[in-house]
């Protein structure tokens, strides 16, 4: 499953690469920040990416 993933945008051989990454920007802490600042400001949140980001890093942590 991770590989169809990559596969297209190029990732397939660089999957350490794309963990640290991942590893380092992705923060849920920070995205629900944005999204409260977001309700406080009378805004719609955005969708949160959050669960799918958790489960990319989980899968490419198996498949190391």
């Amino acid at each position: 499953m991770v590989n169809r993933i990559l596969e297209p945008y190029g990732w397939s051989d660089r999957r350490e690469e794309l963990l640290a990454g991942l590893q380092m920007l992705f923060e849920p802490r920070i995205e629900r920040y944005w999204q409260l600042t977001a309700i406080i400001n009378g805004l719609a949140p955005f969708p949160t990416y959050a669960p799918a980001f958790e489960w990319l890093i989980a899968a490419l942590r198996a498949h190391e």
